[in-house]
């Protein structure tokens, strides 16, 4: 069976940490994630774009990364869905890894991303 996506890696496009987060500044969740995807015109590349934004309210951290993924898109008919539901699922990962990582450095624990059903993130 061959894949639909081949993972061609990630660019890390954005990635801030602040350590003394000022928690009143803070309107939303603990955790913000959007995703957003391209394709070429001849219907062969596409690109996966995931922001994610997260605070760790207890410890006054924040910490917002915005990574690309490149795929090339193989016999796929609805390009869009695969994109968003498989092309998350390969990428969100390598996201989870940047993020402890970073987040690690500066405290005795890492912010470490819950899962997530990527099939949320298709547009109804």
């Amino acid at each position: 069976m061959e894949a639909i996506l081949k993972f061609n890696g990630y660019k890390i496009i954005e990635l801030v940490h602040n350590g003394d987060y000022d928690i009143s500044a803070k309107d939303k969740s603990d955790l913000e994630v959007a995703v957003g995807t391209a394709v070429s015109d001849d219907g062969t590349k596409g690109q996966v774009k995931i922001s994610v934004t997260a605070c760790d309210i207890n410890n006054k951290r924040m910490v917002k990364t915005e990574v690309l993924g490149f795929f090339d898109l193989i016999g796929i008919e609805d390009i869009e869905e695969a994109l968003v539901v498989n092309g998350t699922a390969i990428l969100y990962p390598y996201i989870r890894a940047i993020i402890s990582t970073v987040t690690i450095q500066d405290n005795l624990s890492a912010i470490i991303l819950p899962t997530v059903n990527t099939n949320n993130f298709l547009k109804k």
